[in-house]
């Protein structure tokens, strides 16, 4: 079993959309860290995906740009090549089992 838990914030509103008799909830979530002896601050990006059974999915309302949240799921990567460079491209995606905002208002889980 592979488990990663991030915590940061969103740089957009989140999205739904329906499939099948479920619904999706895509959000991304940027994760600030300072690495190195000079302590340069990096920020990683993560794909994070919520599935909801149709009506249960009131939480997207809440994932507003900016809002903080912690995000324990399963990690996957996608990869691809750049269309103009063909430079590799990859992007850490996460299936969220559990998510809690910081301010701690609500929480959603599986």
């Amino acid at each position: 079993m592979q488990k990663i838990i991030i915590s940061g914030v969103l740089g957009a509103d989140a999205t739904s959309k329906e499939v099948g008799e479920n619904v999706v909830v895509n959000f991304n979530v940027a994760v600030n860290e300072k690495r190195g002896k000079d302590e340069k601050e990096v920020t990683n990006w993560y794909a994070c995906s919520l599935w909801r059974t149709k009506g249960k999915d009131g939480v997207s309302q809440y994932l507003k740009k900016g809002s903080g949240v912690i995000i324990d799921g399963t990690p996957d990567v996608d990869v691809w090549a750049d269309k103009e460079t063909k430079e590799p491209k990859g992007q850490i995606k996460i299936t969220v089992r559990d998510l809690d905002f910081m301010s701690g208002n609500k929480k959603e889980t599986e």
